[in-house]
């Protein structure tokens, strides 16, 4: 391997039961944890530490820290980490080392405290600042922390700012602010003093073998590959010029006032050129990469001494207010003449050295990217602004093509969304808050297996819910995160997640680990049922979807311990996935049980939520409030009798105005119930939205319709699932993806055809109307079977070519 390349994950050889009684005293690793002499507890700080020596060979070494580390080896960066994880599952990266001699190791690491006034992201837990290094094999003594001569320093110069941009709830790291006087320039290769000796903590304890440990980091080796990092090689001026004095974050950009030699000057430095600002001037420019990018920015300049550069980022422009006071919510994305830029990220400040180069901690999101300089009694050249995009590394194999071109213009919207969504977690939005919550990443799930061969960040997402579980079964809504948040509603989703890996990967060793936290949250469940059959509402956000009229997403208020029928139909309908996973697990009883269960929770529904003057499922007892949710959930249930389904089905093909509407993300659940009418062509009508994004400006998927808070929101990319599950028809017939099942329903199409995933290789469909029926070929994979089902037609599929005529 290369200099500081990543090694997968390695798994530690076990040690004998007899020596682990004490695991904290016999651990395995003849390693310390190590911290700074003094830090505040209440505050925060950037820590380096460093190891000088000399060596000759390869080693590899397993690192972590908390919060974060950047490592350099000879002053040059090789990795970042350690991977997000929670407290009792703490991650290490493993780097393969090639060392010629004399070597100077640097991890630069930051720690921010909970009570802080600038407070670290919510989904990063963290217990104090600290840091560990180990060598595997016999190097204990020349490189692990505790055993080898590392040193600590606090890196001064970086202060932590605000990263709230003055509207909307934000839950994302904080920017900073570089002071290039204070900074210590050269940190990264060890080239300053002084250092200090660091305090040494206890062993670190292997999550698979601790039994005690006084510290609350359990460390595990990393679950996913690296991040992506690479160069983002476009972005244009949209708009720039010299400013007065009056430097108001809110002042309007206006057409007139453009500058087009600035936007010249910029543009050639966003090129790759040198620029050089007169002093005493000060310059703003917009950039627009014509793309979403989540980015770190990197930013070298020279001379220009007490200048200040603000780079700030943000999803669109927006409308002013019609006061100040009031936050902005109407986007431009298109004309931005008259817009205000509203966004947050990192301030620099120049000390006038040669070739300073400014690095923020953590990367940002968006699709704008506002420049601010001020200059001072000295011209500032601006050697280099550079951008480089991460995120998860997914490679997508899978295609589509259908007779209706706006089907595939969705396809890169969708799987842009999914990437900005997709980094060491699933996160619901990469701009605001980056975090993983169960009802969004079901759904960026089911894409990304339908999409990709790689299901690393699938798995690790549904192994985070499961270690989230409180004392009382739930999952957490959200996970990892600092505050407990419970939305009863998405543990739920969770167990549908652990179904839909079962039918769409089927590994059984994995879904057989997570089967006793599924049964332990079903029961939990079941504690809601109450006398007269009815499911009540538990304590927590009893969140749905976001429908303009429910508050805080609830159908009917946010009271717990009531009856509510959208939440009774959704337990249904998840007690009929838990039975076909308990099914395939091998275990009918509990399979029977959870059927037993459904038909009886369907058969109280029917009789109390059920209004034969409307035919429809109301949401609560009284009958006063009704949505397209409930009789969507109970179609999907399968547990309608025939003689209310008939009507009821009526609540989803033609829903009355006053029937509250799914949203974006809930519209999974509606084609979902669509598909299972055979009413395809109704989702194609229903993907109005979708079709409209290019013509609003946008690169990414909305979180909702206008106005929108987020830009980037993955619960959105589900219409590219259906067009295999729906559209194409292609589905697990049980577990593993095996048999497959390949049911099409074309609806309005003339012509369909797709490449998607299989464990065993690729599904390729291609089908077109002939008359009255569909013609075509379906590809399976080696030792694969399954089901062609169309209208009366019935056709056995075997691995390799199969015609359909």
């Amino acid at each position: 391997m290369n200099k500081g390349q990543r090694c997968e994950p390695i798994r530690q050889d076990p040690i004998a039961e007899d020596q682990t009684e004490y695991a904290y005293q016999t651990m395995p690793w003849d390693c310390r944890w190590i911290c700074p002499p003094v830090y505040d507890p209440d505050g925060c700080g950037v820590f380096a530490y460093r190891l000088r020596g000399n060596y000759q060979g390869r080693v590899r070494v397993h690192v972590s820290a908390d919060q974060r580390y950047i490592l350099f080896l000879d002053g040059k960066r090789i990795g970042r980490g350690p991977e997000r994880g929670d407290l009792r599952h703490w991650m290490y990266e493993t780097y393969d080392l090639e060392l010629k001699g004399n070597y100077n190791l640097v991890a630069i690491t930051w720690w921010i405290s909970p009570t802080c006034a600038t407070p670290p992201a919510e989904a990063q837990q963290t217990f104090r600042p600290a840091f560990m290094f180990y060598a595997q094999g016999e190097y204990g003594s020349q490189f692990n922390t505790g055993k080898a001569p590392w040193q600590v320093r606090s890196v001064d110069g970086i202060r932590f700012i605000r990263s709230h941009a003055g509207y909307g709830y934000f839950a994302i790291d904080p920017r900073v602010e570089i002071d290039g006087f204070i900074y210590p320039w050269g940190i990264e290769s060890g080239q300053v003093d002084p250092w200090f000796s660091p305090r040494l903590l206890n062993q670190p304890a292997l999550s698979e073998l601790v039994r005690e440990s006084p510290l609350p980091w359990q460390i595990r080796p990393a679950m996913l590959p690296a991040m992506r990092e690479s160069i983002i090689s476009h972005a244009i001026v949209r708009h720039a010029e010299i400013l007065s004095s009056d430097r108001s974050d809110h002042m309007p950009v206006l057409r007139a006032n453009h500058d087009d030699c600035i936007a010249a000057d910029i543009q050639s430095l966003v090129d790759g050129r040198s620029v050089t600002i007169p002093a005493h001037t000060s310059v703003r420019a917009i950039l627009d990469f014509e793309d979403y990018h989540c980015a770190y920015t990197q930013l070298c300049t020279s001379d220009g001494k007490s200048a200040r550069v603000d780079i700030r980022w943000a999803e669109a422009l927006f409308v002013p207010p019609p006061e100040e006071k009031i936050p902005p919510r109407i986007k431009k994305r298109i004309d931005i003449d008259g817009s205000i830029f509203v966004g947050y990220g990192d301030r620099f400040c120049t000390d006038g050295g040669k070739n300073r180069e400014f690095n923020p901690l953590w990367w940002s999101a968006g699709r704008l990217v506002e420049i601010r300089i001020q200059t001072a009694e000295e011209p500032l050249t601006l050697e280099r602004l550079a951008f480089y995009e991460t995120g998860y590394p997914y490679t997508f194999e899978a295609s589509f093509e259908a007779s209706d071109p706006r089907l595939a213009k969705i396809v890169p919207l969708s799987l842009r969304t999914l990437r900005a969504c997709s980094h060491e977690t699933s996160m619901d939005c990469p701009y605001y808050e980056q975090l993983n919550y169960a009802g969004d990443t079901r759904v960026q799930s089911l894409v990304a297996m339908t999409w990709s061969r790689d299901d690393r960040l699938v798995r690790k997402n549904i192994q985070l819910f499961d270690w989230s579980r409180t004392g009382e079964s739930w999952s957490s809504s959200r996970y990892p995160t600092r505050t407990t948040q419970t939305i009863p509603t998405f543990c739920l989703w969770w167990a549908a997640m652990v179904y839909d890996y079962a039918r769409y990967r089927g590994d059984r060793t994995f879904i057989s680990s997570r089967m006793p936290g599924v049964r332990s949250m079903i029961e939990r469940w079941r504690e809601q049922i109450d006398a007269d059959g009815l499911v009540r509402t538990p304590q927590g956000w009893n969140f749905v979807d976001w429908v303009r009229d429910w508050k805080g997403g609830t159908p009917i208020n946010r009271k717990p311990d009531r009856p509510c029928g959208v939440i009774h139909w959704q337990l249904v309908y998840v007690l009929t996935l838990m039975a076909e996973l308990e099914t395939m697990m091998n275990e009918p009883l509990l399979a029977q049980r959870h059927l037993q269960t459904a038909s009886a929770l369907a058969a109280v529904a029917e009789r109390v939520y059920f209004d034969p003057s409307r035919g429809l499922l109301a949401d609560n007892i009284e009958h006063t409030s009704f949505s397209q949710h409930a009789q969507i959930l109970a179609i999907l249930s399968g547990q309608l009798s025939q003689l209310l389904r008939n009507q009821v089905v009526q609540g989803v093909i033609n829903p009355a105005e006053d029937l509250a509407p799914t949203s974006i993300y809930f519209s999974h659940y509606t084609f979902l119930a669509l598909r299972k009418l055979g009413r395809v062509d109704l989702i194609l009508d229903r993907l109005a939205l979708w079709f409209d994004h290019p013509s609003m400006g946008l690169y990414t998927l909305l979180e909702a319709p206008e106005p929108s808070r987020s830009d980037c929101h993955a619960w959105g990319t589900h219409p590219i699932y259906h067009y295999f599950d729906s559209i194409l028809g292609i589905r697990p017939g049980g577990w593993g993806f095996s048999p497959v099942v390949v049911e099409p329903d074309l609806g309005p199409l003339q012509y369909a055809k797709g490449t998607m995933l299989h464990p065993k290789g690729l599904i390729v469909a291609d089908f077109s109307r002939k008359n009255d029926r569909l013609v075509g070929e379906i590809h399976l994979p080696p030792e694969t079977s399954g089901t062609y089902r169309f209208q009366n037609q019935t056709i056995p599929l075997h691995p390799g070519l199969n015609r359909i005529e």
